[in-house]
């Protein structure tokens, strides 16, 4: 994400995050509601693991750079670094239990599943339908090689990960 938002030209990066601007998050960026443009409440109670099953891919952005950073901050030019990409979104279970000093407007208080934290079944099940649901995206795309990070990886408090 840091090569499309450092290297891509103004109007390509633009242009790139445009398109998916709308296709998912939080309805109401700054509210309280917890309804998602993909029609997903993810705090629902019972809901089954299967609504992690979404991904988005981000397509055609053009040739971002690859690695051959210079130093710290500073990124190659040359041809020879730089590949086609496609960027794949997943939404993965938000197990991580709110701070008492959270703020309510936040997006990881709007899409917090009290389910995910207490069930780390549940949890492990649901990541695995983003993993599997961002493989086939990247599929879909076209893709021969995919680098992902750790999926679901930001609960690091809770019953989840203890």
């Amino acid at each position: 994400m840091s090569n499309l938002l450092l290297c891509l030209p103004e109007a390509e990066r633009r242009q790139a995050l445009g398109r998916i601007t709308d296709a998912w998050g939080l309805t109401d960026v700054s509210g309280l509601s917890n309804s998602t443009v993909q029609g997903v409440d993810y705090t629902s109670a019972g809901a089954p693991p299967r609504i992690y099953a979404d991904a988005w891919a981000l397509g055609g952005i053009g040739e971002v750079v690859s690695g051959g950073a210079k130093s710290a901050g500073e990124f190659s030019t040359s041809p020879a670094d730089r590949v086609s990409a496609q960027l794949v979104f997943c939404a993965a279970p938000n197990a991580h239990t709110p701070g008492r000093h959270a703020n309510a407007r936040g997006s990881m208080v709007r899409t917090f599943s009290a389910q995910a934290q207490a069930d780390r079944d549940y949890f492990e099940e649901g990541r695995a339908w983003a993993v599997y649901a961002a493989l086939v995206a990247a599929r879909d795309a076209g893709s021969t090689v995919v680098v992902m990070p750790y999926i679901g990886g930001g609960a690091v408090r809770g019953a989840v990960c203890e």
